[in-house]
């Protein structure tokens, strides 16, 4: 394993985390955080995308573009999708 490639999964893991506890915060502040879809929705979407970046990352480093494209392509876009519903779930409970 590279350096530069075990840097950033190290990195991708604090932003993994950062972004949870803001998810969290927001979701607390709304009355929305005891609800479980929405943290599983949440948290399902951003470790997809963050898989689909280190695939990528990962890919690029061995010379293999075309699976570094279709990692961005399968999982980043299933974490986008996965997020859009789990906003859209978020923003229509009352």
């Amino acid at each position: 394993m590279h350096n530069f490639e075990l840097l950033a999964f190290l990195l991708m893991g604090v932003l993994i985390m950062v972004a949870q506890v803001n998810l969290n915060k927001k979701l607390k502040e709304i009355g929305k955080a005891k609800i479980w879809s929405n943290q599983i929705l949440s948290v399902g979407a951003i470790v997809l995308i963050a898989f689909g970046v280190l695939w990528a990352v990962s890919s690029l480093l061995e010379h293999e573009t075309q699976a570094a494209m279709m990692g961005i392509i399968i999982f980043s876009g299933s974490g986008v999708l996965l997020g859009l519903i789990a906003f859209r779930l978020i923003s229509r409970q009352s």
